[in-house]
């Protein structure tokens, strides 16, 4: 099994920021994993920042304040080796 961490974060604050925080919410997941016998080898990270908004931060800038928190989030995909 590989696992494949996606990391994204909302618009507010600087883009550099958000790729930070983005890559630190991955970071803990894939450090939760590893914690539980996950194989670090088979963890595959990817930190999009605010490039991939959802709702309605995708059709509005400034993102209304009650959508942000979707987007704040990782993403889980589970792949089987072949």
């Amino acid at each position: 099994v590989e696992i494949v961490l996606d990391g994204y974060t909302d618009v507010w604050g600087g883009y550099e920021m958000n790729d930070r925080i983005s890559e630190l919410r991955v970071k803990n997941i894939q450090n939760l994993l590893i914690s539980k016998g996950q194989n670090q080898e088979e963890i595959e990270s990817i930190v999009h920042g605010e490039s991939s908004p959802m709702g309605k931060c995708k059709l509005q800038y400034p993102c209304p304040l009650n959508e942000r928190e979707q987007n704040r989030r990782v993403e889980v995909r589970i792949n089987e080796k072949p």
